[in-house]
Parts: structure tokens; C-alpha cells; sequence
């Protein structure tokens, strides 16, 4: 199973919520049948996670993640068979 998960930190609920959407917005939108969104918050650390039916990390678009990650100042694992395969950061 492959897993992509966007990480950050913020004091700002509103702040933390803006990020979620626009993460899911723009990786929805390259990847409309990705799964599990799901949205973790431990004090100022947050996560939003989308599990695919990817083969490989390959199979993911590394340009889509730097823009994520350089748009919203957040790092990125790519998680495959729930060991990091990949990293990126802003």
C-alpha cells in the first residue's frame, strides 16, 4: 500500500484547515481516486494523508509534491508498506 502525507505545524485552527484544503484540492485534483483522507492534529503538528492505488511512489507526480510542499511550506513521505520511501521538503 502506498500512502502520500503532507506535514506541518501551526498554533491557527483556521490556519491548519486553509492548508488541509488546499492540499486536498490540489492533489484531488491530480489524483481523484485517492482514499483515506485523513487529517491528524497533535498540538501544533498536523497531517493530511491520502492512500491510492498507486504500484509505486514512482507512480506519483514529484512536481505535483514540490509545489504542495514549496506552496505551503510542508514536508511530504511517501510511504510504502508503512516504511518512508521518499521525502520531500520546502
Amino acid at each position: 500500500m502506498i500512502k502520500v502525507s503532507f506535514e506541518g505545524h501551526s498554533h491557527s485552527e483556521g490556519y491548519i484547515d486553509n492548508i488541509r484544503m488546499q492540499v486536498e484540492n490540489v492533489f484531488k485534483t491530480r489524483y481523484p481516486d485517492s482514499e483515506g483522507k485523513i487529517v491528524r492534529k497533535e498540538k501544533e503538528e498536523f497531517r493530511v494523508t491520502f492512500i491510492g492505488h498507486w504500484k509505486s511512489p514512482e507512480d506519483i507526480d514529484e512536481e505535483v509534491i514540490r509545489d504542495i510542499c514549496q506552496s505551503n511550506k510542508l514536508i511530504c513521505h511517501i510511504f510504502m508498506d508503512c516504511k518512508i520511501n521518499q521525502s520531500y521538503y520546502y
